[in-house]
């Protein structure tokens, strides 16, 4: 059924293609003509990229024509062609992390071959990087209508993350509650159930089909090459889930000589700070490894690595045993044609810690948590073609298809409690066509479906279908304007058929090389999972009914920022942004009558007409040649219910982030400082009713993780060894009530690149 209704909306989406595609491509004319007539009018580009300081190649190095979708990046020697150039003079820009972006002026005759070499200044902080998720397109950061945050993989590597979640905690203007993660304050916390951000690796969704949920897991952190976050509705390009913002994982590719990766970690928690909370006479400890390997052989290259990571807990029952693995497959049919395939996979077994016993036991759970587990299998296969049809129009075509299996022994200690299998299918054709008047259109449909048998949600279905067209052109010289929309068609199981039009309108104006202004205002849409639809369970004395009736939840981003490139010195970012919502979904206790005694229950509903108003600025620099960096952000947040013009829950008002690096030749050292303000409102209920004892005990959050790199090469290739202490004042907090969070932990690891 899914498969027909795909089938069905692709015949639509081509026929409308049809009819486009003329529009935007030369006339016809007879083969021998059009052969003849590429000869004259196209040459090539081959060039080298080096160290301006030393000469030395730099590899990964991107280079980008402007104004057309040609691009390419710098293989193991520092070399790169682009072929199939329109004759005529063209902008070159080129930019690696740690070097200044540089733009070149090359002039192409008609059927030769030009040679460049390319020299690159190093820069003690980067400059706007190159991102893909803020428009389905390369461009430079700087450039972008909305605000951009990205985090190198190498953040990664050096702190030893083992789920992404934990990274994002630093990451400006993101708040993450137990794993729910929130940009600028889209979001509080609904145990398990709906996410109100997109999360994309390489550009496939990884959210689940029965809850909406993401599974940190899965998300690789292995060969990340960065991960970029778009802050602000995104539903005019990505649809539901991107109501509060996109966060995508963007990985290396595959390397073209061999290499094998191997990472391996162990670690313990200290003692709790107070004696009445420490439930075991041993130390808690966690720790695992990573193996991968990455080649290329012939036209086909890959990457594939396993890991295994094991975890004790530093509360009573919060223990986990899992596997990992993740890999991608690139096959180059052609010069302009590639296909690949993404894969990753999850088998986890853990224990359920959902709050604390009370405050005296605040590593241990009420007695009916203590034998409760849960267990999940989880893969997910994703093939991509990729096709440079001209020098002006790219398409890009995927299929995702991810499956899920899990199962409790809750309300069942000898058996099976809560159980639920999921299938979920999800495929997108996109173009990108840049006409010669400067036009760069991002265009396509999209479709996705979900099943599931469960006995916690029933067996519902649903499907959406959409399309999406944007165009960006520039009146002047120094502005550069974004408009779009999308339409989006969506059915949940017996729900009727509903709609949304989603529009976007972005503007950047240049005020100089290294500063623009921005605008943007764009709308969102997010619909309800079937966890928050039609979940009928019962857990410690909490019984939680469905509520077919939800409506999709909808909302409005504005922002206005600046960014400013401060020479030799760093990179200044100040956005104000305004987000209003719509029926927005938030777990409700409610009264029932139960064979006539009034009983409370849990129930989603739209009660919330929303606001969330702030400001945001970010800092980032380096000194002495980048000796040392450092990265300051803070987030004001004024987040409301205008219905009962209370604060919402789970948003703190304050956010300070803070990190410090020190980088001699063969070592580092570095500091990372995190600050939240007092959440005003948590789910007072739970206490009222005596579910979460002491559940209104929370201060004010401030860790301190500090971490120690030492780079050397004792048999002939780099090994990284690290340190790492987490919370090392020992500072007692909780995210979420009755959750107290990590205590003082210690990790070594050692990392190779053999």
């Amino acid at each position: 059924m899914l498969i027909a209704k795909f089938l069905r909306l692709s015949f639509i989406v081509s026929t409308a293609a049809a009819f486009l595609f003329p529009t935007f491509a030369a006339p016809v004319r007879p083969a021998s003509v059009l052969v003849l007539s590429q000869r004259e009018e196209k040459g090539r580009i081959v060039g080298s990229v080096v160290s301006a300081e030393d000469g030395s190649p730099l590899v990964g190095a991107t280079i980008l024509i402007q104004g057309m979708v040609l691009g390419t990046t710098t293989d193991a020697r520092g070399n790169f062609t682009l072929k199939d150039v329109p004759a005529g003079k063209h902008l070159l820009v080129i930019s690696m992390v740690g070097y200044r972006r540089a733009v070149e002026s090359i002039r192409v005759p008609a059927g030769e071959e030009v040679h460049v070499r390319i020299q690159l200044q190093s820069t003690p902080v980067e400059e706007a990087p190159i991102v893909v998720t803020a428009s389905k397109h390369e461009q430079v950061a700087q450039n972008t209508p909305v605000s951009v945050s990205v985090m190198r993989g190498k953040w990664l590597d050096d702190r030893n993350i083992v789920t992404l979640d934990r990274a994002l905690r630093y990451v400006p203007g993101v708040v993450v509650t137990e794993s729910q993660v929130s940009i600028r304050g889209s979001s509080g916390y609904s145990r398990g159930v709906g996410s109100r951000t997109l999360m994309l690796v390489n550009g496939v969704p990884m959210l689940t089909g029965d809850t909406g949920e993401i599974i940190w897991e899965l998300i690789p952190v292995e060969w990340v090459d960065r991960v970029e976050v778009v802050k602000g509705a995104g539903s005019a390009l990505y649809g539901s889930n991107a109501i509060g913002g996109v966060i995508n994982v963007v990985t290396k590719d595959p390397s073209v000589q061999p290499v094998t990766y191997v990472r391996a970690f162990a670690g313990l928690y200290d003692s709790p700070y107070y004696p009445e909370w420490k439930w075991s006479s041993s130390h808690q400890s966690f720790g695992g490894w990573s193996l991968g390997h990455s080649r290329s052989v012939g036209k086909a290259s890959f990457f594939a690595s396993v890991s295994r990571t094991t975890n004790s807990g530093y509360r009573e029952n919060d223990y986990y045993q899992r596997w990992t693995g993740f890999g991608i497959l690139k096959l180059n049919l052609t010069t302009s044609q590639t296909v690949s395939l993404l894969a990753d996979g999850l088998l986890q077994r853990r224990g359920n810690f959902l709050f604390w016993r009370d405050l005296r036991h605040a590593l241990q759970p009420p007695d009916e948590q203590l034998l409760q587990r849960v267990s999940s299998d989880r893969w997910t296969l994703a093939p991509m073609y990729h096709y440079v049809a001209s020098e002006r129009l790219l398409v890009n075509a995927r299929l995702m298809i991810h499956s899920s299996h899990w199962e409790d022994n809750i309300n069942n200690p000898g058996g099976v409690g809560n159980w639920a299998t999921t299938t979920l299918l999800d495929g997108e054709l996109q173009a990108n066509y840049s006409s010669v008047h400067g036009m760069l259109w991002t265009f396509g449909s999209e479709f996705s479906g979900s099943r599931v048998r469960s006995n916690l949600f029933g067996n519902p279905h649903g499907w959406t279908g959409a399309l999406y067209a944007q165009d960006e052109f520039s009146p002047s010289r120094a502005i550069r304007l974004t408009v779009g929309v999308r339409l989006d068609l969506l059915k949940q199981d017996t729900i009727s058929t509903q709609g949304q039009i989603n529009p976007k309108f972005g503007m950047v104006y240049t005020l100089q090389e290294g500063t623009a202004l921005r605008l943007s205002a764009g709308s969102g849409f997010r619909v309800p999972s079937f966890g928050e639809l039609f979940t009928t369970t019962s857990a410690s004395g909490f019984r939680v009914i469905p509520n077919p009736r939800l409506k999709p939840e909808r909302s409005w981003s504005f922002e206005a920022g600046a960014n400013h490139e401060i020479p030799s010195l760093g990179v200044l970012d100040v956005a104000f942004f305004d987000n209003e919502f719509w029926d927005l979904i938030e777990a409700q206790f409610v009264q029932i009558m139960t064979n006539g005694y009034t009983d409370y229950v849990g129930r989603f509903d739209n009660v919330t007409r929303a606001r969330v108003r702030g400001a945001e600025i970010s800092l980032r620099t380096g000194l002495f040649r980048g000796a040392v960096t450092a990265e300051f952000a803070y987030t004001f947040l004024d987040a409301r219910d205008l219905q009962t013009n209370d604060v919402l829950k789970y948003r703190p008002k304050h956010a300070l982030y803070g990190s410090v690096g020190i980088h001699p030749s063969w070592w580092e050292m570095g500091v990372d400082v995190r600050y939240l303000s007092r959440v005003e409102r948590v789910d007072e209920e739970f206490v009222k009713l005596g579910i979460v004892r002491n559940g209104d005990a929370r201060v004010p959050i401030f860790v301190t993780d500090c971490r120690a790199v030492f780079h050397v090469t004792p048999l002939g290739f780099p090994i990284d060894v690290g340190l790492i202490v987490n919370n090392i004042f020992q500072y007692n907090y909780v995210e979420l009530i009755g959750n107290l969070g990590p205590i003082r932990n210690y990790t070594a690891y050692l990392r190779a690149s053999l």
